[in-house]
């Protein structure tokens, strides 16, 4: 149908995207876990070592800055900051990296596959409808775990870089927002299955329909057959 030209175009392009995107995921999580086997073997002078992208050092000042996200930013003076430190913040940041990427290289599978499928003329294909749920769970999961790292990270950071980190309590929480989108999208993902399902049955009922006449035409030449002998 012309209607949904513009769907399918929109489809074929951005399914190899999403799959480019997918491959990429998992190219860079494998580069970060190869960065942490070498890490520990890296020992030079802490003015001379790479920081992450967190974490900067501020000349004029003699302070490193480390940012903990939403506005929030950690000072400590540089004669107080060792390699060790700078190597906690590396494999911080780091951790936190690799489960986000780890979250969305299955959702951006899912949603390569879900639209090549549209693409392909396959809308009604029920493939789809598991493709949307399971896109709910990971982002239930997912989204959980990605919280779970990311407090972890901030906590760490903070014990690590204030004097008085000792008395900073974790607590891992959850996050209400990313568990409704996660079930939102699942019902979704059932509503599609329902329809489809619906969508099939007519079709079955349809063709069916139109058989039926030619049924009708094959059992009346069967029964004016001369019998054998």
């Amino acid at each position: 149908m012309k209607s949904f030209q513009p769907l399918k175009t929109f489809s074929r392009i951005t399914s190899p995207i999403f799959a480019a995107g997918a491959y990429l995921c998992a190219g860079v999580s494998a580069i970060l876990l190869v960065i942490c086997l070498i890490v520990p073997i890296v020992n030079v002078p802490t003015s001379e070592m790479l920081l992450p992208p967190f974490m900067r050092m501020d000349g004029a000042k003699g302070l490193y800055e480390i940012s903990l996200g939403n506005g929030i930013v950690i000072r400590r003076a540089a004669e107080q900051v060792s390699l060790g430190d700078i190597k906690t913040a590396i494999y911080c940041g780091i951790a936190v990296a690799v489960v986000v990427l780890l979250v969305l290289m299955p959702i951006f599978y899912l949603l390569s596959r879900l639209l090549r499928s549209v693409a392909q003329d396959k809308l009604f294909d029920m493939s789809n409808s598991l493709g949307v749920k399971r896109i709910g769970l990971m982002i239930l999961i997912g989204n959980t775990a990605a919280l779970f790292a990311e407090r972890f990270f901030n906590y760490h950071l903070v014990h690590t870089f204030l004097a008085e980190g000792e008395e900073v309590v974790f607590r891992a929480g959850i996050d209400v927002i990313g568990i409704v989108m996660g079930l939102l999208v699942i019902l979704i993902g059932n509503i599609y299955g329902y329809a489809i399902q619906m969508h099939n049955a007519g079709l079955d009922a349809r063709d069916e329909a139109l058989d039926e006449p030619e049924k009708k035409e094959e059992k009346k030449r069967f029964w004016l057959l001369p019998p054998k002998k």
